[in-house]
């Protein structure tokens, strides 16, 4: 797997671990890593099947993912303790690290991270994702026997190439227009690669979701006095949209749960964000919050 770390590691304080969207690269922390780098280590990596990285075992699980990175850490030299950084897809990574490895995270940022009551458009109806769940057991995390392109049954290969071939050259649209030239290109490769698609093949997130959702009933501060800081959009959702303006009240109460996770929790608002990517849009906010959480674990 690809991992990118800068920045020295420093007696007594946190390494900064940067989770990209489910979408997303390493690249796309490229306003925040510099900065972070200046006063703390800090780590952006992409998750097997993406990017950089080869493809995994199969089913590609968030427990996975999450086995996948202890790994990776301990393999490249990364010690514990952490501050966990996580954007959308990357914030239910970030919840079910600390859960899994409680003494490695000292910390949380999420960046307009995902919540387990979070609404997304199925089929043409409004969802949430735990009600996906089947009931069926999520297979354990393994270290072995990655999935393999030309394992894939014809028919889904051919389905994974065609999705491929239409990413292929595809423009980079906003905000990811702002990124430096070189690596524009270099998102649009990674996003016309078979392996990303491939990687993309879990069954079990609505059951993992669950879960998750589980936890949080179980316990009012599942996180501890742990310092957690939420970065929320500040645009509101279109009230014009479907159910925008049920959405949009959903969203800002869910926000708040996050940081309730913790008794150490704070909400801050992106007031300049006009989309669901922070650090694209206003990287200052989310290198401050990161300050703030590696000050206040290292204390």
């Amino acid at each position: 797997m690809h991992i990118n770390c800068s920045g020295e590691t420093r007696p007594g304080q946190p390494t900064v671990i940067l989770e990209a969207g489910q979408s997303d690269f390493s690249i796309d922390w490229a306003f925040v890593q510099p900065e972070v780098a200046t006063i703390a280590r800090v780590c952006s990596y992409d998750r097997s099947g993406s990017g950089w990285s080869d493809l995994g075992p199969h089913p590609h699980t968030l427990r996975q993912i999450v086995f996948e990175l202890h790994l990776l850490l301990e393999k490249a030299g990364e010690s514990a303790p952490l501050v966990y950084v996580g954007h959308s897809y990357g914030g239910r990574l970030a919840r079910i690290y600390a859960s899994t490895y409680p003494a490695d995270v000292r910390g949380i940022v999420f960046v307009d991270a995902g919540h387990e009551d979070s609404l997304m458009s199925l089929n043409g109806r409004i969802v949430r994702e735990w009600e996906l769940a089947t009931g069926e057991p999520v297979p354990p995390p393994r270290a072995s026997n990655p999935l393999r392109i030309e394992d894939v049954s014809a028919d889904i290969r051919q389905q994974l190439e065609a999705a491929a071939a239409r990413n292929a050259g595809r423009a980079v649209g906003s905000p990811h227009d702002k990124l430096p030239l070189d690596l524009r290109q270099a998102r649009a490769w990674a996003m016309s690669q078979v392996k990303w698609f491939a990687s993309n093949n879990s069954s079990f997130n609505g059951d993992e979701i669950l879960a998750l959702k589980n936890a949080r009933a179980a316990t009012p501060f599942p996180l501890g006095n742990m310092p957690v800081v939420v970065l929320m959009r500040g645009i509101p959702i279109d009230p014009s949209a479907e159910r925008g303006v049920e959405r949009e009240q959903n969203r800002q109460r869910l926000s708040a749960d996050l940081a309730a996770l913790s008794r150490n929790g704070t909400l801050v608002r992106a007031s300049a964000s006009t989309g669901h990517h922070i650090h694209i849009d206003e990287p200052e906010l989310v290198i401050r919050a990161i300050r703030e959480v590696v000050a206040a674990a290292a204390r």
